[in-house]
């Protein structure tokens, strides 16, 4: 099941629908080449489109503590949401 999280747009403060929520764990997928194809993270940051496009948000991931990245939505996969 697909669950949608909302949050508060930093563009103009009404609500957007982001497909990933904060410390989902999530895996990069091959649509766009990066360094990190294949690896799991954790999300960190939900960053909304500000055409409110799902395919637009971006997201800040964590693999560690001193390394994370930011990702287009359909760069990513989820591998499972917090418990």
């Amino acid at each position: 099941m697909l669950e949608l999280c909302l949050v508060q747009s930093a563009w103009d403060g009404r609500a957007a629908m982001c497909r990933f929520k904060i410390d989902d764990v999530v895996e990069i997928n091959s649509v766009i080449f990066s360094k990190y194809t294949g690896r799991q993270g954790r999300i960190t940051k939900v960053i909304p489109s500000r055409q409110q496009t799902a395919t637009l948000d971006r997201y800040v991931v964590s693999f560690n503590e001193t390394e994370e990245e930011k990702f287009w939505d359909i760069q990513l996969v989820l591998v499972s949401p917090p418990a």
